[in-house]
């Protein structure tokens, strides 16, 4: 059984893979990826918890790269032959989808740009180059865009006059799901960090400090570093950082040349510190990241990284990747948040802002949509009273 210790165990698959970065070192060949974030195969082999860590199942152990989108990580050549073409093919198929996804990101950001609508690149492709610098490193599912408030009606519009269809909208979230005719889904949003976090910065502001990287050829505007560390360290404590993937993105900022004092100051000013403390926690627990000084030290100093952090890497080892229910990711980022004032009012914000749960489940007409921030908090206080157990 793999061992549930702090930190991965020195399985098999591990030694495997230092053989042969040590190898390839020696040849002057340097693996894929190497230096862009760390080896997971050890802390797959620490999920699965069961079987011979000196020969372990690889085919169940493929099966839970797989889910969380991790294969593309896994040199080929570490693992063994009868396993070598998936995870090749994998590679395969990661390189090709993310190569349609930069076609769809150059597509998309030239049309915003001829209607004179700025937009940020900050997940899909764009993360892919970033961290992993190789498209058949990490899987990207969708383009992510963000474009300013003001511009988000004209943007979707701009979309759809060029052949995309709108094939979902979450209105309480301020993001819109669009797909064109070769079936590539592209998602623009008006914040991202979603509209209940209290602090959320504009994206304005993280378009002025951004940078700029040329993406297959276009030049596209992401992310500065310091924003994307803290992006990055909420999206995934909302989601409880169910897939490895994510934590091998955040594991691979720590290997940057980060300003870590601006990140902790950002964090503070957006009141996410927290999330910015579970992130480093669980990228040092499951994957033993070596974080910088200050940043070691603040996890250190904060037990908030370790309580969260724990409690999201208990159910990342109780099975395979499953996103927790909503009710679970609004409790986890709550914790989170930095100041009282702000978990009010995100609480009041998620409270009232509706969902297009609540919008089916209620229709009403347009020029009745303001009713929709009354329907919401009835229908969680009737969904809560349904869930207190009844008395004998």
């Amino acid at each position: 059984m793999c061992p549930r210790g702090r930190a991965p165990p020195r399985t098999q698959l591990g030694r495997l893979w230092r053989v042969h970065r040590r190898r390839r070192r020696r040849d002057g060949v340097r693996p894929v990826g190497e230096d862009r974030g760390p080896v997971t195969v050890e802390a797959l082999c620490d999920l699965l918890r069961d079987g011979d860590p000196d020969d372990p199942d690889w085919a169940r152990l493929l099966d839970l790269a797989a889910a969380h989108h991790v294969t593309g990580r896994i040199d080929a050549d570490a693992v063994p032959a009868a396993h070598t073409e998936r995870v090749r093919a994998a590679h395969r198929e990661s390189a090709g989808h993310g190569l349609g996804l930069v076609a769809a990101l150059q597509a998309v950001d030239s049309r915003l740009a001829e209607a004179s609508i700025p937009a940020l690149a900050f997940k899909g492709p764009i993360l892919s180059d970033v961290v992993a610098g190789d498209l058949g490193v990490r899987r990207s599912v969708d383009v992510d865009l963000a474009v300013p408030d003001d511009q988000f009606a004209a943007a979707e519009r701009a979309l759809v006059a060029d052949g995309y269809d709108v094939v979902e909208r979450f209105r309480g979230l301020g993001e819109v799901t669009l797909r064109d005719t070769d079936g590539v889904s592209v998602d623009l949003h008006r914040s991202v960090l979603g509209r209940a976090l209290p602090r959320r910065p504009g994206v304005e502001t993280l378009l002025d400090r951004g940078s700029r990287r040329s993406v297959g050829g276009r030049t596209v505007a992401t992310l500065s570093p310091v924003d994307r560390a803290v992006v990055l360290a909420v999206h995934g404590t909302k989601h409880r950082w169910y897939r490895l993937d994510w934590i091998c993105d955040w594991a691979a900022l720590t290997e940057e040349a980060i300003d870590w004092h601006a990140v902790d100051r950002r964090a503070r000013s957006w009141s996410v510190r927290g999330a910015v403390l579970t992130a480093a926690w669980i990228a040092r627990a499951v994957l033993g990241a070596d974080l910088p000084g200050p940043l070691s030290a603040a996890v250190d100093a904060d037990p908030r990284g370790r309580s969260i952090g724990q409690e999201c890497l208990d159910a990342l080892r109780a099975g395979p990747p499953t996103p927790p229910a909503d009710r679970a990711q609004f409790r986890t980022l709550w914790r989170a948040l930095d100041r009282r004032r702000d978990r009010l009012q995100y609480g009041v914000r998620v409270a009232t802002i509706p969902s297009e749960a609540d919008r089916a489940a209620v229709p009403l007409p347009d020029a009745l949509d303001g009713l929709y921030r009354v329907v919401r908090p009835i229908r969680l206080g009737v969904r809560a009273a349904r869930d207190i157990p009844s008395g004998d």
